[in-house]
């Protein structure tokens, strides 16, 4: 099988449609300057997609754009984006107030969304294998849906103090008043 390494999309596309490159054998892609938008599920099914690099002009992103495999380990962002930012291949919004993908194939085993971060985004940390603990930073008060969906070693979420949204009881996550249950971690033995 013949894989298609570093695909760089040229300044003229403007848009990634959906499912744009489901299933394709590249390896790494880099959009051109001139992409603005990204379609849902773009690269979903693309086993082999390593890394992505976004060109300075991209405003929005798909759900599910990203790849869920363990080979899927860095999102870049170009420094003169004014909608997005990365930090150790992890993708934020420009101001790190959204994190929005947590590559599935980081290798680390445990995270911390930083203070910044108030809202992380759906399906972020979809099929982390790697991941056994998330601690939440003080700020976030908003998770989207199957936001650890797929994570089967997670054993433990954590919440920094001083968040007033949720709080955790032996790595379960719940809201602050503890009368809501959010998510059990699928890793989690008992």
């Amino acid at each position: 099988t013949r894989y298609l390494d570093d695909v760089v999309i040229p300044d003229s596309v403007v848009t990634i449609e959906d499912r744009a490159f489901r299933y394709s054998k590249i390896s790494s892609l880099s959009t051109g300057n001139g992409v603005k938008s990204i379609g849902n599920t773009a690269f979903s099914g693309c086993r082999n997609l390593t890394r992505v690099t976004l060109g300075k002009s991209v405003e929005t992103i798909g759900q599910g754009a990203f790849p869920a495999f363990v080979v899927f380990t860095d999102v870049l962002v170009n420094e003169e984006n004014p909608f997005f930012s990365s930090e150790d291949g992890v993708l934020y919004n420009k101001d790190k107030t959204e994190l929005a993908v947590y590559p599935s194939g980081k290798s680390a085993s445990s995270f911390t969304v930083p203070d910044t971060v108030v809202k992380i985004k759906e399906s972020c940390f979809c099929n982390c294998k790697s991941l056994r603990s998330v601690t939440m930073g003080s700020r976030v008060g908003e998770i989207g849906d199957h936001a650890f969906y797929g994570c089967g070693n997670l054993t433990d979420i954590f919440v920094s103090d001083g968040n007033v949204s949720f709080s955790s009881e032996n790595g379960v996550l719940y809201n602050a008043d503890m009368t809501v249950l959010h998510f059990y971690p699928e890793g989690k033995a008992d």
